[in-house]
């Protein structure tokens, strides 16, 4: 990756050990995505491309060869990247931009505050050179997430920035949307010493909203999962079930080609062969041990689970910080009692109001 981001999950796992997807790499995973789906009667749905930073100059030709391959399957397109290079990617994106659901683009606030929490090795920002890619990525009607990762540094800057794309005329555009995600790092540390608990994340947001309403429109409560759930039964979506598992991990619904020449379920997991679920080079070998390790992990064969009641829209936890903590055994319990207590005091009376 060109930058060095403050909360970057991926440090300790990449440190020392940076691997590019070579063509011999990218023909074995091509081919091995088409046994896979084959194996299991189900088309190439979506192929995503994360890092690192995908990206970079010296993969152009590696991402065309990708997005042509995506194209020929009809397949759904999504790129995680910080973009610093996107703009000079518009020439092999356009063509593709039928199947591009989104490239997300991380903008942590205004220049200051994302300059000195998304920088260059060399000190230097990268606001400027995303904005840019930004406009050039909507010039040409491609379609642009951009995330912004909040926490307690940069939460009190988000009318600063929906300033910022207002004034840049993003939103309103109609191949752009943002969201605020929260940052996560899902390893036991995390769980056992909370940075900043969620539900005070939650309430600091909403003492946000109060006086701006149009950026509780516009942002939501999504980032917090405890209220995802919930919201989607409030709004009327149709058919909302209780979550027996936590994420498409659980389902082995992802199949993640490294260049280590190992597939993996989970992104945070990459680099990490005791996660891995299989190989891909020199040749494919799925392991039935590995796949185990994820897909026979639910609420229902957790006894925590079996008795709580938040079971049904937790799905047990994070199932990579489950594995690390307790080899899978245990849910891994989140604030999901302290999270809704913090909602309901400050939005329960809308809501019921909404419902009469």
């Amino acid at each position: 990756c060109n930058l060095n981001c403050t909360y970057c999950f991926e440090k300790d796992t990449l440190s020392g050990n940076k691997m590019d997807m070579d063509e011999s790499l990218l023909k074995a995973s091509l081919e091995s995505m088409e046994t896979i789906s084959g194996k299991i009667n189900k088309d190439i749905h979506s192929i995503e491309l994360f890092g690192g930073e995908p990206l970079l100059p010296k993969n152009k030709d590696i991402v065309r060869k990708i997005l042509e391959f995506a194209v020929e399957k009809d397949a759904k397109i999504t790129i995680v990247t910080n973009g610093v290079f996107a703009g000079d990617f518009i020439d092999i994106l356009s063509p593709a931009k039928d199947n591009i659901e989104m490239l997300q683009i991380t903008i942590d606030g205004p220049e200051s505050i994302h300059d000195r929490r998304r920088m260059h090795f060399s000190g230097k920002g990268s606001f400027a050179e995303i904005s840019k890619s930004i406009d050039a990525l909507l010039d040409n009607k491609i379609n642009t997430n951009a995330r912004i990762n909040i926490d307690m540094e940069n939460i009190e800057y988000l009318s600063k920035i929906y300033d910022y794309m207002i004034k840049m005329n993003w939103i309103g555009n109609p191949n752009f949307k943002v969201k605020p995600s929260l940052i996560t790092d899902h390893t036991a540390l995390e769980y056992v010493h909370p940075v900043v608990e969620e539900e005070k994340l939650l309430e600091k947001l909403i003492s946000i909203y109060d006086p701006n309403p149009e950026l509780e429109k516009l942002f939501g409560f999504y980032s917090f999962k405890p209220l995802r759930h919930i919201q989607e039964v409030l709004n009327g979506a149709p058919n909302v079930s209780p979550r027996f598992f936590n994420c498409e991990s659980n389902l082995l619904e992802l199949y993640i080609f490294c260049p280590d020449g190992y597939i993996y379920t989970c992104p945070e997991s990459i680099g990490n062969r005791d996660f891995s679920i299989g190989k891909f080079s020199p040749s494919l070998e799925l392991s039935g041990t590995g796949m185990s390790m994820w897909k026979d992990r639910d609420i229902m064969n957790m006894e925590k689970c079996i008795e709580c009641k938040f079971a049904p829209i937790c799905g047990g936890g994070c199932p990579m910080a489950s594995i690390i903590i307790s080899g899978g055994e245990e849910p891994v319990c989140e604030r999901y009692q302290e999270v809704l207590d913090i909602y309901l005091q400050h939005r329960g009376k809308q809501i019921l109001e909404n419902m009469l």
